[in-house]
């Protein structure tokens, strides 16, 4: 219950931006919102920045305004955003269940899930008659195609280790030795080609189908290889395209993409040596907002994940050394490919090579 006589301070959670008709003020804990239309409110709250108590603000305004601001107060106390300040000076919301929680993280957790979400979730096609949509497949890069091997699937079917087996093994590994191109080739094969179409529709052109799910069947992730030993590849920064199962050169080795190598190295906790080969997932962000909303960026990250879980199972099964990675340099990645940071970049990476030492993660 709101004391007018406590410390409180504005929550931490608490964010303004820009709307239509002045600001509006919202927080994660919750899906009511505040408008705000005048200077005055906005020099108030920056005053709540730091601790306050309500009683002194009432006591200093006149009558009327003392009504206004008291029901204020309750109101952001109400719905959090407000937070109780003990005696050493620490707010509630940082020793209660929320201390573990980033801005950024329970924005996003809360903004794109049912509940505390105020706009339109799911496939609205907001985009419909305002813009086109992506295509199903990025434009081709005009660049001399490396064509890779292609594994034997009815073999493959016939010899590999048992679906269960793979579960029950599968382990990130580290200790890493270069892959051949034959092995590349296959792994590419069972987890990233296009394995068929579905006509297009008044949403998109067409629909392309792989061996992993996809939100709405869009696919928006495209594939990039950087190697840094290959056996039967030049180290460099390729895309795969999975039309073709084939290879183009972005950047041959260099400086950049060697800072590729030094990012997977730091997330992987510090490795002595390049990943023989990294995989860059890269998401093409319009083809999936474009049917969805809210949840567009999610939708992607889940994706993100399936092509983790497909990555490692065959790895697993190929007695390779796979291992995703937490985090990369997506401005990095996004000068690389010479692409826009908003339209296209990095949202994945994950190390492969060859198994020389298994280390259970």
């Amino acid at each position: 219950m709101f004391d007018a006589n406590c410390l409180y301070r504005l929550s931490r959670f608490a964010m303004i931006r820009p709307s239509n008709d002045g600001f509006i003020m919202e927080n994660p804990l919750t899906s009511k919102r505040f408008p705000i239309k005048s200077p005055a409110i906005l020099k108030l709250l920056l005053g709540l920045a730091k601790p306050f108590r309500a009683a002194d603000s009432l006591a200093a305004a006149n009558a009327s305004t003392a009504g206004i601001l008291r029901s204020l107060f309750q109101d952001l106390h109400e719905h959090g955003y407000l937070t109780p300040i003990d005696s050493s000076g620490v707010a509630e919301e940082d020793r209660n269940e929320l201390a573990h929680w980033e801005l950024h993280d329970l924005f996003f957790h809360a903004r794109s899930r049912y509940g505390r979400n105020p706009q339109p979730v799911g496939g609205t096609y907001r985009f419909l008659g305002v813009s086109p949509p992506e295509p199903c497949y990025r434009p081709a890069i005009p660049a001399q195609e490396i064509s890779l091997p292609v594994p034997d699937l009815e073999r493959l079917k016939a010899a590999d280790t048992s679906f269960t087996a793979v579960l029950e093994k599968r382990r990130s590994v580290s200790g890493f030795e270069p892959l051949t191109v034959e092995q590349l080739g296959e792994f590419l094969y069972r987890t990233c080609r296009v394995t068929g179409e579905i006509d297009g529709n008044a949403y998109t052109d067409k629909y392309a189908v792989k061996v992993y799910p996809s939100g709405g069947s869009l696919h928006p992730l495209e594939l990039y290889v950087a190697i840094s030993s290959c056996h039967g590849l030049d180290p460099a920064l390729y895309r795969y395209d999975a039309r073709s199962h084939s290879l183009a050169v972005i950047q041959m080795m260099n400086p950049d993409v060697q800072a590729l190598f030094e990012y997977a190295k730091n997330s992987a906790g510090g490795l002595n040596s390049n990943p023989r080969t990294l995989f860059v997932m890269a998401a093409r962000f319009r083809r999936t907002a474009w049917k969805y909303q809210s949840i567009a960026y999610r939708v992607m990250l889940m994706e993100v994940g399936v092509l983790f879980q497909t990555m490692y199972l065959v790895a697993t099964a190929m007695g390779l050394a796979p291992r995703a990675l937490g985090n990369g340099n997506s401005d990095l990645f996004a000068n690389l490919i010479r692409s826009d940071y908003y339209l296209e970049t990095s949202v994945g990476e994950f190390m492969l090579g060859g198994k020389s030492a298994d280390v259970a993660r």
